[in-house]
């Protein structure tokens, strides 16, 4: 969460110069003059490239052969004077930056009022900060009002961690859709193509991701950006394969037993449904827990229509799990598999995290996987009109 917040801290960079494969980075900044500095990118090979910047006025080339996000950071020097505590409180300034080939970017402004530099030479950057600014602003706000509570908060009570987590997870997915909206309104741009892939370094492939690329133009699917999310639907691709799970496929058969001890298949439930949603849950999953009253609306909007859900909880503990499930109100079908992450059924499905959700039509055909909060109730009203 803090990697994400640093680069969203200003922006700028880049730019060529008469070499088409090299990128330009000029500076004149005040606040760093006591620092060191370094420029960080991935370059062609794969490989984590740093160039050492000194002085409040630089220029440094970059090898690139295509636009990409790289990292400008300044860490004060350290005083062997200063005390342990003087030490740690010197942060690191930190700017996100579009190396762009043949370009020259320049920089100016005081680092101590991120919002007052400028950059010119590269609209990548002006595009990259108009969106921080306009649309993930507020979000961002909030995630940073939240870090700070949530530290104080966990100083005095550790055990509130997993709680702040289940509020995290509500803000980042609120952050996440801003910027799958975005990418699916600017399919040409290299700049949304990039904010989705950082914002889903730390989140599994879903239905909005494979959207998200599906919609990207053929040059942003060729970007660092592009060719990275691809990478990342691709492995999922591929373990889903050697698990049995396909999209367009029919989903893996198994039967495990209900609160009764009644066994309950998979197939019977999807055959007496138009569309089912396997959902695979914990109770002491915080997650899952937040997520439950958005399944629950879902569920009494469109159960008469033909919806359905079946509820896979890996509890190893059958009364916490019979306790959340009353507690959230949860009212359709469940069955339990106390081997937890040993489970058979979790090996076949590929799932390592949860919660994790499957969507299949009255033949167990695979629609979707892991629709949450919005995107669940959207495909469900599109599909059963």
């Amino acid at each position: 969460m803090k990697q994400y917040l640093c680069l969203i801290i200003a922006i700028s960079l880049i730019t060529g110069c008469a070499n088409k494969n090299q990128c330009v980075v000029k500076g004149k900044l005040k606040g760093i003059e006591n620092t060191f500095g370094v420029l960080q990118y991935v370059n062609y090979q794969g490989k984590l490239d740093t160039i050492k910047i000194t002085g409040s006025s630089f220029t440094v080339n970059a090898k690139c052969t295509q636009p990409q996000l790289a990292l400008l950071a300044f860490s004060e020097k350290v005083d062997p004077k200063d005390s342990l505590q003087a030490i740690q409180q010197k942060q690191p300034i930190s700017f996100a930056v579009f190396l762009e080939p043949g370009k020259t970017i320049d920089i100016q402004g005081d680092v101590t009022i991120p919002d007052n530099i400028k950059f010119t030479g590269s609209n990548l950057n002006n595009e990259f900060l108009e969106f921080q600014t306009k649309t993930l602003k507020p979000v961002l706000q909030k995630e940073q009002a939240f870090m700070q509570m949530a530290q104080a908060v966990v100083a005095r009570n550790p055990k509130a961690m997993d709680s702040l987590q289940a509020i995290y997870v509500l803000i980042n997915n609120e952050k996440k859709d801003l910027i799958v909206n975005n990418s699916l309104k600017n399919k040409n741009s290299v700049v949304a193509a990039t904010y989705t892939y950082l914002i889903y370094q730390s989140l599994p492939v879903d239905t909005a991701l494979n959207q998200v690329y599906a919609a990207m133009s053929e040059g942003v699917k060729k970007s660092f950006a592009g060719l990275k999310i691809k990478e990342k639907i691709d492995q999922q691709s591929e373990s889903n394969k050697k698990n049995g799970v396909k999209m367009g496929a029919v989903v893996p058969n198994f039967t495990l037993k209900d609160a009764k001890g009644n066994a309950i298949e998979l197939k019977n439930k999807y055959a007496k449904s138009k569309l089912l949603l396997i959902d695979f849950w914990a109770s002491w999953c915080k997650p899952c827990r937040s997520e439950n009253p958005n399944i629950v609306k879902v569920y009494n909007a469109f159960k008469d229509k033909g919806f359905d859900v079946l509820g896979v909880s890996l509890d190893e503990d059958d009364n916490a799990w019979k306790e959340a499930t009353k507690a959230d109100g949860l009212q359709w079908t469940h069955v339990i598999d106390q081997a937890g992450w040993a489970s058979k059924v979790v090996e076949m499905y590929g799932i390592e995290a949860i919660p994790s959700s499957f969507l299949v039509d009255a033949n167990g055909t695979l629609i979707a996987t892991d629709l949450r909060g919005d995107d669940l109730q959207k495909k469900i009203a599109s599909i059963l009109k």
